[in-house]
């Protein structure tokens, strides 16, 4: 199976930065999964718990209020971005910045690291299934 966290419909509801750089990001994440590649014909959406945890981590802008949905964001390693979705697990070691806009007062907060590992946490919530020409049915319609 394969999996990716939406980062606009996910919400961040903690994030720890210890002294000595270590930390994690913890999400009500929304999920994508399938059987093929995930955005490309049939899909299952849903719920679960992510955890990103960090090494060399520093927080830039105020992290405020949590419990907060994301109204978009941006995983960059080395440069590369991936935009809107972060495909799982993100396992990754290089220049680091996960930037966040957060949805309660549009206020941007960004994780720079150098090291990021991807920890899905408990049971998957079927929301509902894609079908290959991008259809969606409820799971409990």
């Amino acid at each position: 199976m394969n999996y990716a966290m939406e980062i606009h419909d996910s919400c961040l509801e903690e994030v720890i930065c210890n002294t000595d750089g270590t930390g994690y990001a913890l999400f009500n994440a929304s999920i994508f999964r399938s059987e093929g590649q995930v955005f490309k014909g049939a899909d299952e959406s849903g719920w679960q718990k992510l955890r990103f945890d960090f090494e060399g981590m520093q927080i830039e802008g105020e992290v405020g209020e949590l419990k907060t949905w994301a109204s978009g964001g941006t995983l960059c390693v080395d440069d590369v971005e991936q935009k809107h979705a972060i495909f799982l697990p993100a396992n990754h070691e290089g220049k680091i910045v996960f930037e966040m806009c957060l949805l309660d007062d549009d206020r941007i907060l960004k994780i720079h690291a150098r090291k990021v590992r991807s920890n899905l946490i408990g049971e998957f919530e079927l929301e509902g299934r894609w079908d290959a020409s991008g259809n969606f049915t409820r799971a409990n319609a």
